[in-house]
């Protein structure tokens, strides 16, 4: 059986419905790198939660310590955090969490069947679904974290992965649904079996910074996304935030750079 640990924070997410832009919103797409013992997630996790604060839609990935640190610098947010590990013997949980300004609710999860290579096996890794109210339509936000490690060691992993994410949106989010997939992939655009292009392709999905500028994103963590009748999505602005996740002292906050998409909601 699952236990999931879920904050709703609704009063405040409530409190906001009249204040919410209903033209336009950002997604943040983060690995926080929120590790046990090798990260010091006291200091980090509400420094990320002050600068997170501002975006309406955040998928996060390796929030496995001070989540609650973090969560408490973004009042405005509802919240669902993912808790249940796989079985007993994982030392960590998914690491995975929604936050949205705007209503949420329906959370859905499934961990992985294939995990490739051994670091990944501490983790219960997996893929994580949080319904989100836009007005009168419904978005379909997904956030997930694949296998690390090597083609060799993990490859095979990652593209069972995908086929697993693939038939979990199926099952899921019916056609009248917006979707919009954030995480940390692993793999890249054009990589060995092209993988992510054919994940893309099978779900009708866009790479929302190739949808900005033209150009396949290079990273491994990714904004996907697809339009539905009722909320037709462009991107207006894709980028890194780098400098914006930086402490003075220590430099930046994790080992992964923020990835931050601006949606606007077309009229007919």
């Amino acid at each position: 059986m699952r236990f999931a640990c879920v904050f709703l924070l609704l009063a405040g997410a409530l409190s906001m419905a009249q204040e919410v832009d209903m033209e336009r919103f950002t997604v943040i797409s983060y690995n926080v790198q929120s590790r046990p013992v090798l990260d010091d997630s006291k200091w980090k996790m509400p420094l990320i939660g002050e600068r997170l604060k501002e975006y309406e839609i955040i998928g996060l990935q390796e929030a496995f310590r001070g989540q609650e640190l973090l969560f408490a610098k973004c009042p405005k947010h509802g919240t669902f955090y993912e808790q249940g590990k796989r079985h007993a013997f994982k030392i960590v949980n998914s690491g995975l969490a929604i936050m949205s300004i705007y209503p949420l609710s329906d959370q859905t999860f499934v961990h992985f069947e294939n995990e490739g290579s051994l670091e990944n096996r501490l983790g219960s890794k997996g893929v994580m679904l949080g319904r989100i109210k836009i007005g009168d339509a419904t978005l379909d936000f997904y956030t997930t974290h694949l296998a690390a490690g090597t083609e060799t060691d993990s490859g095979a992993a990652r593209g069972h992965e995908l086929k697993q994410i693939t038939a979990f949106i199926k099952k899921h989010s019916p056609p009248e649904n917006a979707v919009i997939i954030t995480g940390d992939f692993n793999c890249r655009f054009g990589g060995p079996g092209k993988i992510l292009d054919a994940f893309l392709t099978e779900n009708g999905l866009e790479d929302s910074m190739k949808a900005f500028n033209g150009k396949h994103n290079e990273g491994i963590d990714h904004i996907l996304f697809k339009s539905s009748p009722k909320l037709k999505l462009k991107v207006e602005d894709c980028k890194w935030l780098g400098e914006e996740f930086k402490d003075g002292a220590k430099g930046p906050l994790s080992d992964h750079v923020p990835l931050k998409a601006i949606f606007t909601i077309l009229k007919d």
